[in-house]
């Protein structure tokens, strides 16, 4: 197991307990395929970045938990017309 998909597995596990969601409804919150979230459940693999996008779209609140990013020192964000 790398160490990414190591710490995802806590991270994703905190994210469902938070969130009060089983697998299957993660899955169907999310479109990311049932054998991925029981991966990531499990730490077999970290996410694609296509259902790492999946899953931030779906709760963007938990961004800056997952890459460990700390949201007072990041810069002011620019959004695009």
């Amino acid at each position: 197991m790398d160490i990414f998909a190591s710490n995802f597995k806590k991270k994703f596990n905190n994210i469902l307990l938070n969130e009060d969601l089983k697998p299957s409804e993660m899955n169907k919150e999310t479109g990311v395929s049932i054998d991925a979230v029981y991966d990531y459940r499990g730490g077999r693999s970290g996410p694609s970045a296509q259902n790492l996008a999946k899953i931030l779209k779906k709760f963007p609140q938990y961004t800056c938990y997952i890459f460990d990013l700390d949201s007072k020192t990041l810069p002011k964000q620019v959004f695009f017309k």
